[in-house]
């Protein structure tokens, strides 16, 4: 879908407000069949981490499939096609690089989950300049499967 010169101006607006902060930024990545919202809305309604968000920016990254189509239902924003091939653990590594650059993202630390953390590690390990730090909870480094 071609961007409209409104929508444009917004995502300009989005990733200047990024990049303009000074504060070191947070972003999170989710496990297998759950999305930023439901991985980590309780934790972000902690008192102590609405402290800690006055200090950092938190960028939350949903992984191909996983987002709603709006913040008020939990209905998926799109199916994917039925022949839809699944990026490699590698190929969203890499999708997260193109993100930062996007959002002119030269480090952050990392809070990931499950298969979120395998893939923030692989990322890592290809660019640690790129990530600072890293918060892993329950990394899954083998393969992955819902059957």
């Amino acid at each position: 879908h071609q961007s409209t010169p409104n929508e444009q101006q917004q995502q300009q607006q989005q990733q200047s407000a990024v990049t303009q902060q000074s504060r070191p930024i947070i972003m999170t990545f989710h496990d297998l069949g759950l999305n930023s919202e439901l991985q980590f809305a309780t934790f972000c309604e902690c008192d102590e981490v609405k402290l800690m968000l006055q200090t950092f920016t938190m960028i939350h990254v949903n992984f191909i499939g996983q987002e709603f189509d709006n913040q008020t239902t939990q209905t998926p924003a799109s199916s994917l096609p039925d022949d839809f091939k699944y990026p490699s653990v590698e190929q969203m590594a890499e999708c997260i690089v193109d993100i930062c650059a996007q959002l002119r993202v030269r480090s952050f630390v990392a809070l990931a989950v499950g298969a979120g953390a395998h893939i923030v590690s692989s990322l890592a390990l290809i660019r640690p300049d790129l990530v600072h730090g890293l918060f892993l909870i329950n990394p899954v480094v083998s393969s992955c499967s819902i059957t």
